[in-house]
């Protein structure tokens, strides 16, 4: 395991290169290019923006900064999440002429979903000024959720891009999954409104804790507490070392299911 983290360290400048093609190709066919990355939340916030605050009436303060802050950290968890679950099995050409290491891939594709992070975190800024909102000191704290964030995606990205080239059914399982998390973190609402025993299931999700920092920081000025930072960190090594594990084991036998 400890080979694989220093060959990561050792690789950075291919990772990089390889984040960069996967940002390029994936808006290289398209009228508007990157600005995709920027319009995929903007119209999920409106559609959601709608339903919750004039449909179902929601009273949170400031919510379409709150709804936005929440949908970007997600959609770079699921996006890195469904990158990286296809990164070697899109690439098997690749994988098959090119003497590359194969954790490589996966890890350009959570590179490649903090890039799009930093052009949306952009566009929430926008939101912030047109709001005319002053955000609270505590937000100077929000590179903290970056931390957690980048292990989880990572820890998720290396199991997930091998077990789908095992079993091609886990990209289909996975999508459905994101799909469900969406809902169950709380992105759209607030965790307290929950009756309490599914808020106690809930919240051993390492997404959940890490979408409420964002929140509370930006938006209602308020820090993680030390039992929420020491979980969300724990939880998340916890699934990279089982990413780094799963992927060392698995790594030589998938090369037959290329």
């Amino acid at each position: 395991m400890l080979e694989k983290i220093k060959l990561i360290f050792e690789k950075k400048s291919l990772i990089w290169i390889l984040a960069v093609m996967d940002l390029k190709l994936r808006y290289r066919n398209s009228i508007l290019g990157f600005l995709w990355s920027i319009l995929e939340p903007l119209f999920m916030l409106l559609v959601l923006y709608v339903v919750f605050n004039y449909i179902l009436r929601s009273d949170i303060q400031n919510y379409p900064l709150f709804l936005l802050i929440g949908i970007i950290f997600w959609n770079t968890f699921s996006r890195g999440t469904s990158m990286g679950s296809n990164s070697i099995l899109a690439r098997s050409g690749i994988v098959m002429t090119i003497p590359l290491p194969k954790i490589a891939l996966p890890f350009s594709s959570v590179v490649t979903s903090f890039l799009m992070l930093f052009f949306e975190l952009i566009i929430f800024v926008v939101f912030v000024i047109g709001f005319q909102f002053y955000p609270p000191f505590s937000i100077v704290y929000l590179p903290l959720a970056f931390v957690p964030l980048f292990i989880l995606t990572l820890g998720m990205s290396l199991s997930l891009s091998v077990l789908n080239v095992m079993y091609r059914d886990v990209s289909y399982i996975w999508t459905i999954i994101l799909q469900a998390g969406f809902f169950l973190t709380p992105i759209i609402y607030k965790m307290n409104i929950l009756p309490e025993t599914l808020q106690n299931i809930l919240i051993f999700n390492p997404m959940s804790h890490i979408v409420i920092w964002v929140q509370d920081l930006t938006i209602f000025g308020k820090t993680p507490s030390m039992e929420s930072i020491t979980y969300t960190f724990g939880s998340s090594i916890i699934i990279l070392i089982i990413g780094l594990v799963t992927f060392s084991k698995l790594q030589n036998k998938m090369v037959d299911k290329l």
